[in-house]
């Protein structure tokens, strides 16, 4: 068996010949580095459902202060809105929990960093109600009913004189009421929402949970940078090993590690910067999340 980088291109070109160690190293490599994008993927999938849920409520308190048009069928379509939004949200979440700990095990096989994980999100868990009560409600959501059960349209005077400004508002409510028609609906949490009157604002919990599903996945990225930056050099380093030894501006569209058997190609590896760059663009598009919670959104100058 040989091993080379080539171009997997119709017009002629040139192979540099590289080693079986090197050829496994450049699979095990893409492999991982795969893993990775799949899940920023994932957390991105995430992210903008979550813009997809403020900004729906954002929308909607916009709606409110202009149209003022309420009547039963306006607020029901309102309020399944919101709902739909948000088992968006929550399915997105799921989905991202649930294919973390594959991707985590596919790029650092053993025990350790799933432990770690594992250890992070059971922390998230007993410390923020809104973990709690969004994994409960996910799976009220999922086998009895909706999430958002009332929704309230503040309005308050701010300010005095001619600087008087009337801010709307909007928050959408969960009951506890119809939470404990689920014989199913977990106890400590249905007990902990009673506790907070049995009618709770979602918004502060939503963010919440998407500040600890920020913070885990800031916790998943320290655990693979060590292996990613040695993948992501292994890549570059065959794209510039196969650039040196060819003509100046030759491209390198189609290059590929190669492993041959006489004249057919029995595996390659495509080698390209693109989904390298990728990934690093969404790692910067998608960070700092832990303190969403202390944040939120005015229209005010």
């Amino acid at each position: 068996m040989d091993f080379e980088l080539k171009r997997l291109v119709l017009e002629p070109s040139t192979s540099v010949a590289i080693s079986e160690q090197e050829f496994n190293e450049l699979r095990a490599a893409k492999t991982g580095l795969i893993e990775a994008v799949f899940l920023e993927q994932k957390f991105d999938v995430l992210v903008e459902n979550h813009l997809e849920f403020e900004t729906c409520l954002l929308e909607a308190t916009a709606r409110h202060m202009l149209l003022r048009n309420q009547d039963y069928q306006w607020f029901q379509v309102e309020r399944n809105l919101y709902n739909r939004r948000l088992l968006n949200l929550l399915s997105a979440c799921r989905s991202y929990l649930d294919g973390s700990e594959h991707h985590l095990n596919s790029m650092m096989p053993g025990e350790s960093a799933r432990a770690q994980l594992e250890t992070r999100l059971a922390q998230h868990y007993d410390s923020k109600l809104g973990y709690r009560v969004m994994e409960a409600l996910r799976n009220f959501s999922q086998h009895r009913g909706f999430p958002v059960h009332a929704v309230e349209y503040p309005a308050r005077w701010l300010g005095e004189g001619d600087q008087q400004r009337l801010e709307f508002g909007l928050s959408p409510f969960t009951k506890t009421e119809y939470l404990s028609v689920d014989g199913q609906f977990k106890k400590s949490v249905l007990k902990e929402l009673d506790e907070l009157g049995g009618r709770v604002n979602l918004k502060p919990l939503v963010r919440d949970y998407i500040s600890a599903l920020g913070d885990v996945h800031e916790l998943i990225r320290s655990l693979v940078k060590p292996k990613l930056e040695e993948w992501d050099q292994l890549i570059l380093g065959a794209i510039e090993k196969f650039k040196s030894a060819n003509p100046e501006g030759i491209s390198v569209r189609g290059l590929a590690a190669v492993a041959k058997d006489k004249n057919s190609n029995k595996e390659t590896v495509a080698l390209f910067e693109d989904f390298i760059d990728y990934r690093k663009t969404m790692e910067r598009k998608n960070a700092n999340f832990d303190k969403l919670h202390l944040r939120y959104v005015t229209s005010i100058t």
